[in-house]
């Protein structure tokens, strides 16, 4: 005899029937195919899908299936030699438009893929594939940026007719002037070319240490994470790699 509520058996029954069709994707096979990319990472749209089915009809080659996943443009095929076939003639076609990539999509039903389930993502130990973790010169990027603070300076400085000469030695700008009397004019000048900036007399009386105060030497780090996250997402697209990860991991670190 059953002794619990029918409120909650009918909860059980449910949260079996749910954890039965979010696993149902992994019962289906893969199927070799081509994903097209926008270079620019724009979405493509059903125009995209049809220039790409026309280009392979006019090969002789019939896809097994064509959609529209996440602004990509996928198209399965039967055999491994339609995928390498299609996969050239659409990189020569759509050159300069699309990144073409090889890939192993799942063959999914369209009434699944309609309500955005997936098989559970491999591993690299299950999958292949590769693992990089690249570390940003954090250093550099700071130094990089008090160089062109540097520059700056030395133009504002000569205007005012302030003789002086920059050095940028550990995260630090020297600035040291001809004159000490030109010392509070000069602080005035930086101080009014960037606020944010940490500005200490030097220990000769004459010149200037300049530093980036904590939050801008983060926003430089930002800045310079997700300059490299975009510059390796570019190229690795244009190797036409199937579903790269390039994500950032703690303050200077980068993995592809």
């Amino acid at each position: 005899m059953n002794r619990y509520p029918t409120w909650l058996n009918l909860l059980v029954i449910g949260i079996l029937m749910l954890g039965a069709l979010l696993a149902l994707p992994n019962l289906y096979g893969s199927a070799p195919a081509v994903q097209l990319s926008d270079v620019d990472g724009k979405p493509f749209d059903d125009s995209m899908l049809s220039q790409v089915v026309t280009a392979l009809d006019a090969e002789s080659i019939s896809p097994k299936d064509s959609f529209i996943e996440n602004g990509r443009v996928i198209v399965t095929f039967n055999t491994r030699d339609d995928q390498q076939k299609s996969g050239n003639s659409l990189r020569d076609r759509f050159s300069g438009v699309a990144n073409v990539a090889f890939s192993s999509v799942p063959e999914l039903p369209p009434w699944i893929r309609s309500l955005g389930l997936s098989p559970m993502s491999l591993g690299l130990d299950l999958r292949g594939g590769v693992y990089v973790l690249l570390e940003v010169d954090m250093d550099s990027a700071i130094e990089s940026r008090l160089q062109t603070y540097s520059q700056d300076f030395a133009d504002r400085l000569r205007e005012q007719r302030i003789r002086s000469r920059q050095e940028v030695v550990n995260q630090t700008l020297l600035v040291r002037l001809q004159n000490a009397e030109d010392l509070e004019a000069a602080r005035d000048i930086i101080r009014d070319a960037d606020s944010g900036l940490l500005i200490a007399d030097g220990a000769d009386g004459r010149s200037l240490r300049v530093r980036m105060s904590d939050a801008q030497i983060r926003a430089r780090q930002d800045f310079a994470i997700e300059q490299n996250i975009t510059t390796i997402r570019n190229r690795v697209d244009q190797l036409g790699v199937s579903e790269p990860l390039v994500q950032r991991q703690g303050v200077d670190r980068i993995i592809v």
